[in-house]
């Protein structure tokens, strides 16, 4: 009975562990560090945020106040955040007309490039070719 719990344990642990292991673990460059004191001013452009609960149906049912009151809350600790750290925050002032197009043109072009970073930078398995470790020759197929 106890090695039977043991196996249990075992195959248990191996298969937590496995997920660990298949990521990358360099997200952060060894030895990085973000200097403190170095006064960059950080424009924010108004997060997109959607809060809501699971109706009875299963349906989204967004909440208008909760989506405020989120907005308010990532926009507190960003700034708290990097005024602790000597940066200022400033918020990107309304838009309207073509400033407003522009605006979600650059949105829009930032969140294409940090999907990519994510999906190829932080997945070993997702490596463009030419990033691999194992492409010293700077070639690919």
């Amino acid at each position: 009975m106890k090695r039977r719990i043991a196996i249990v344990g075992a195959a248990w642990l191996a298969l937590v562990a496995m997920p660990a292991g298949a990521q990358e673990r360099t997200a952060v460059k060894a030895g990085f560090e973000l200097p403190s004191g170095s006064g960059k001013t950080i424009l924010v452009l108004r997060p997109t945020v959607s809060v809501g609960a699971q109706s009875t149906g299963g349906m989204f049912e967004p909440n208008g106040d909760w989506t405020d009151q989120a907005r308010r809350n990532i926009e507190a600790a960003l700034t708290e955040q990097q005024q602790r750290i000597g940066n200022r925050v400033v918020a990107a002032p309304e838009s309207y007309g073509a400033d407003a197009q522009l605006v979600e043109e650059y949105a829009a072009l930032f969140a294409a490039v940090s999907q990519s970073v994510i999906d190829y930078q932080f997945f070993v398995g997702n490596r463009l070719p030419t990033k691999k470790r194992d492409n010293k020759a700077n070639v690919f197929d």
